[in-house]
This record gives structure tokens, sequence and C-alpha cells, in this order.
């Protein structure tokens, strides 16, 4: 799979995971229901990720650990 396509995965994952979220919510609720769904996701893609291979490379603009 080339990377565009994993990136374009990735971006469809965070955009699904965020409309999912309710939008009822507002402040602390809002931000930790967020913060769960994009972990998530970064879970989701980390696994898929290891079943590419060693030699795949998942980057992450503007994100530290």
């Amino acid at each position: 799979m080339p990377a565009h396509e994993r990136g374009d995965y990735a971006s469809s994952r965070i955009i699904a995971a965020l409309r999912e979220v309710d939008a009822a919510l507002s402040g602390l609720s809002l931000v930790e229901e967020v913060k769960e769904s994009l972990a998530e996701v970064n879970r989701e893609v980390r696994a898929r990720a290891a079943t590419i291979g060693p030699s795949s490379w998942l980057l992450s603009k503007g994100h530290r650990n």
C-alpha cells in the first residue's frame, strides 16, 4: 500500500471518529471524548501498520510523544 493511501486511510478514520463524537457535549466532556476517540484511532492505525511490516513508517505531522 503506497504511503499516500496509508495517509488517506488514517485521515478518513480520524474524520469518521470525530463525526461520532456527541455534538451535545461541551467543555471537558467534549475534550475527553475527542481524546478517547483519537486514541482509539491511533491504536487502530498502529495495529494496521504492524501488519504491513517493520519497514513501514507512520508519520504524524505536528505530534510528538
